[in-house]
């Protein structure tokens, strides 16, 4: 039995205003609705519905299949290149621009793109996890200090090395270490 549609005809839909709809469509159809119920629901004939779940479903495996064709690390390489080339490119406008407005919108741009760099490098691994210096992080950053030189202080005495020198010498910032000689 075909269906007629008595209401005035619609405008033109975008092709993402149609993809949007197709897939809502589709996950409804997944959710097991009826085509008739679906098609009242999106103003469509039950075949529109179903040519547009059809379609949804198609472009659906097609994002999945691209997906298998992805070189992660050949993609990361190029989002840094590109994030390096911007910076560089920036770096070289903050003296090079014809203008002092160009010059602070450069300076701007460095500050921009260096994080997105820096955050893209993070997120690789290539460069630690930043964190925001809370009001214990001097304190931290000291203890961690005092850790290491403890550390060190072992390791000298397992040497045979006066520990209580390389000690006075970390308090001191290096300076009370006695000078090399020979």
């Amino acid at each position: 039995m075909r269906q007629i549609m008595s209401h005035a005809p619609k405008p033109p839909v975008s092709s993402s205003e149609r993809a949007r709809r197709d897939h809502a469509i589709w996950q409804a159809r997944l959710e097991e609705t009826s085509w008739k119920e679906i098609a009242a629901r999106f103003g469509v004939s039950q075949r529109q519905a179903q040519r547009a779940a059809k379609d949804a479903a198609r472009t659906a495996r097609e994002a999945v299949t691209a997906l298998d064709h992805i070189e992660p690390l050949t993609v990361l390489r190029e989002i840094i290149d590109g994030q390096r080339t911007a910076f560089a490119s920036a770096v070289a406008l903050t003296t090079a621009a014809d203008s002092d407005n160009g010059k602070v919108g450069a300076c701007r741009a460095v500050g921009t793109v260096g994080e997105s760099l820096r955050d893209t490098l993070v997120a690789a691994g290539l460069l630690p996890f930043r964190q925001e210096p809370g009001p214990g992080a001097a304190l931290a950053l000291e203890s961690e200090a005092r850790t290491v030189a403890l550390r060190l202080a072992r390791a000298a005495e397992r040497a045979g090395l006066d520990a209580d020198t390389i000690l006075a010498a970390v308090d001191a910032g290096g300076s009370a270490l006695p000078a090399r000689t020979g």
